[in-house]
């Protein structure tokens, strides 16, 4: 099982070289220490934004794969922000083409209206003319019948 912990202390490193009293003392810093300085302040200034955050160090592991994790997780909110918006987009213009075509709609059924009431018209004087009309037809034919066996 991994332990969880993490140090706020300061990280000694073995260099496995005991210095001996002979060899002359510089003041010259290696490649080394100029790391253990940085990293020991890096690891602090990283456990001190763990702290911050109040994120259990078992759950996060490191303020890096805190800041991973959370950046991931703004960039699929992000997406899913913007396919929301997507979505509204197309829901708006659906709506305005719906609209569009429930006034053709209107349109075409008040033109439908208006064209039956032209038929019932049409008819109604073809209804009163049609009689008439073959009155008149017949009496001319009997008329001719007349005049023709005369």
């Amino acid at each position: 099982m991994t332990s969880c912990q993490i140090s706020l202390g300061t990280v000694k490193f073995d260099y496995s070289k005991v210095p001996l009293a002979e060899d002359p003392k510089t003041t010259e810093f290696g490649l080394v220490d100029l790391l253990s300085d940085r990293i020991v302040s890096l690891v602090k200034y990283l456990d001190g934004k763990m702290a911050k955050y109040s994120v259990p160090t078992c759950s996060a592991g490191s303020y890096v794969q805190l800041v991973h994790k959370r950046t991931k997780t703004k960039v699929v909110a992000t997406a899913k922000l913007e396919r929301g918006k997507d979505l509204n987009a197309d829901c708006n213009r659906f709506s305005s083409e719906l609209l569009a075509v429930e006034k053709q709609s209107v349109a075409a059924q008040a033109k439908l209206v208006e064209i039956e009431t032209t038929v019932q018209n049409l008819e109604k004087q073809t209804d009163v003319g049609l009689p008439a009309s073959v009155e008149r037809c017949l009496s001319g034919y009997v008329n001719w019948e007349i005049q023709t066996t005369k």
